[in-house]
């Protein structure tokens, strides 16, 4: 499970098994209290993260990390500085990006429900918007949100996860997706019973 940015949450929400029913109401309750809709489109501008951050630590599990790390979950990192640590170190993919300003570096180590949080927003995180600031602090680097160095999804996945077995999503490539599925064997979308019904109350 890799996921870039928004992508982040998916990927973790997935390996925490998550109910989709679930997130979707606990979202619900924090547009209402915060009367986002009343506010205007700029109404996130500046409390996002601190509302993701509450919305996560109510669905993950304690044991989110323990959780996250067996199901081998990626969690693509913008940052600048050297590589990133963690006490349970795991394989990193890391790659130089914009003139060396920044690395990409793939994490798969977590240790704490928190920590995974932290790099989830890390992950995210669009400078001002999210909470104000320029840049998110991770693990002691300055991190943007990882998506703008993500020249196409694939580019993502480590040398040592099987790209047979890999399926994309990406709301902006879905025709060069569509072929990439169809010339790779085994890949597939598999969907919960309560995910299923959650796309069919959206769509009711």
């Amino acid at each position: 499970l890799v996921g870039a940015s928004a992508g982040s949450f998916a990927a973790v929400f997935l390996a925490c098994e998550v109910n989709a029913i679930h997130a979707y109401e606990a979202v619900v309750r924090l547009v209402q209290r915060e009367r986002l809709l009343e506010k205007g489109p700029l109404a996130l501008c500046g409390i996002w993260a601190a509302l993701i951050q509450e919305w996560m630590e109510e669905l993950l599990p304690s044991n989110a990390a323990d959780l996250c790390v067996s199901s081998c979950v990626h969690v693509a990192v913008l940052h600048s500085g050297q590589t990133l640590s963690s006490t349970r170190q795991q394989n990193h993919h890391h790659r130089a990006r914009f003139a060396g300003l920044f690395r990409e570096e793939l994490i798969s180590g977590f240790d704490s429900k928190q920590d995974v949080i932290e790099t989830c927003l890390a992950s995210a995180h669009i400078p001002f918007f999210l909470d104000g600031r320029v840049v998110k602090s991770y693990r002691g680097r300055p991190a943007i949100d990882a998506y703008i160095a993500c020249e196409t999804p694939w580019h993502l996945v480590a040398p040592e996860i099987s790209s047979s077995r890999t399926l994309f999503a990406h709301h902006e490539l879905d025709g060069e997706l569509a072929a990439v599925l169809q010339s790779r064997s085994g890949s597939s979308l598999l969907m919960r019973t309560d995910q299923l019904e959650f796309v069919r109350e959206l769509i009711a």
